[in-house]
């Protein structure tokens, strides 16, 4: 496994560094682990990556990792897949047998979790929001071609529903490996009238029509600024990463990632020491904020894909619904009891499964008129 002592020289054996970077001082080697044990190697005068690289045991990564590494060395072969291939961080390098990828840093980047709340609920970066919905219209207008869609099946994308569409149905050990907190939620729901109907049906409407990225959210995309000598400092493109997750799969669940994570940030911004109904009001980042970005993301995907729909987006409203339980979930795996922002998403999960077009309406902002308009 690579580490900041023996990276250098791995790197310049494959001709990715020189010897002037070193020679110097110039070279930064940092680790960081979250999924995987990560590097990033940055150098004022030469190339800057990101290595990604699981934990030698860790068999999970290990298969979800391939997974990203097929489908990077596809686009960057594969003609047909240019659109998208522009969407990604440069690949670099990879090796199958020591499963390790080496893509390029995006230079004068951030996350777009950071983008936003840098940016305050008074100048919200719409244009970004527009730009994510683009983004993913073009992912899925491009490997909706059904020679591509076949191609990229070797690269070893599944097609089953993902596994938060069977959040309902938790495996029969859930006892030994969850937290009390994650546990009442998973018993909430399995009682709650009609939820369960309501998720089957939910899943039963899967279609595996494109490729889709699978995690969609915040932390996974970049926003990259416009370089000093290109005037325009309000400009902004975006990249997607961390394709762990891809797969064949429905549209309209990345449209729901993207969905959720709005409903995310404005609910992670909340003070949790507040009554739901009060967390909501006082939120730092109004909700009506918010339902503009949401229009322009969707307004943005519609202008690049043309299977763009009433349907897809009805699908898109009832899958974040089911991410946003997902989410809560997530929030509390260390908990002994639901802590309060997952408590209001799991509310407005609920409210939304119960009334879908209200929801579309009241909570994303996208009433007929408006994104027609």
């Amino acid at each position: 496994m690579l580490t900041v002592d023996n990276a250098y020289p791995f790197l310049h054996a494959r001709g990715l560094v020189d010897r002037a970077a070193v020679l110097d001082g110039d070279l930064e080697i940092t680790s960081s682990t979250r999924r995987n044990r990560n590097l990033t190697i940055k150098s004022e005068t030469g190339a800057n990556y990101v290595i990604k690289q699981p934990e030698p045991d860790a068999i999970d990564a290990q298969n979800t990792l391939r997974r990203e590494m097929a489908f990077y060395s596809f686009c960057s072969k594969t003609a047909a897949a240019e659109p998208v291939r522009a969407l990604l961080p440069r690949l670099a390098y990879t090796d199958s047998e020591d499963v390790l990828l080496v893509l390029d840093l995006v230079p004068r980047s951030t996350q777009l979790w950071r983008h936003y709340e840098t940016s305050g609920p008074e100048n919200f970066p719409v244009a970004a929001a527009r730009e994510v919905g683009a983004a993913l219209g073009i992912m899925h207008r491009t490997f909706a071609a059904p020679d591509l869609l076949r191609d990229v099946g070797g690269a070893g994308l599944v097609a089953d529903p993902p596994t938060p569409l069977s959040l309902a149905y938790p495996a029969p050990d859930v006892r030994s490996y969850i937290s009390p907190a994650a546990l009442e939620i998973v018993q909430r729901v399995q009682s709650e009238d009609g939820m369960l109907a309501r998720l089957d049906a939910i899943a039963a409407r899967w279609r595996a029509t494109t490729v889709v990225h699978g995690d969609i959210k915040l932390d996974n995309i970049l926003v990259q600024h416009a370089a000093p000598e290109d005037g325009d400092g309000s400009a902004v493109r975006v990249y997607l990463v961390d394709w762990e997750l891809v797969q064949k799969g429905d549209p309209a669940w990345d449209v729901a990632g993207a969905l959720r994570d709005f409903i995310f940030f404005w609910v992670i911004f909340m003070n949790p020491e507040l009554e739901p109904d009060q967390m909501a009001e006082q939120a730092r980042f109004p909700l009506a904020v918010l339902q503009g970005a949401i229009r322009e993301l969707w307004a943005g995907y519609c202008a690049t894909n043309s299977e763009a729909d009433e349907d897809l987006l009805a699908r898109a409203v009832d899958y974040a619904a089911v991410r946003m339980i997902r989410t809560a979930l997530d929030l509390s795996s260390t908990f002994p009891a639901v802590p309060a922002p997952a408590e209001l998403l799991l509310r407005v999960a609920s409210n939304l499964l119960a009334d879908p077009m209200n929801g579309r309406v009241e909570l994303f902002g996208l009433d007929k008129a408006r994104v027609a308009a």
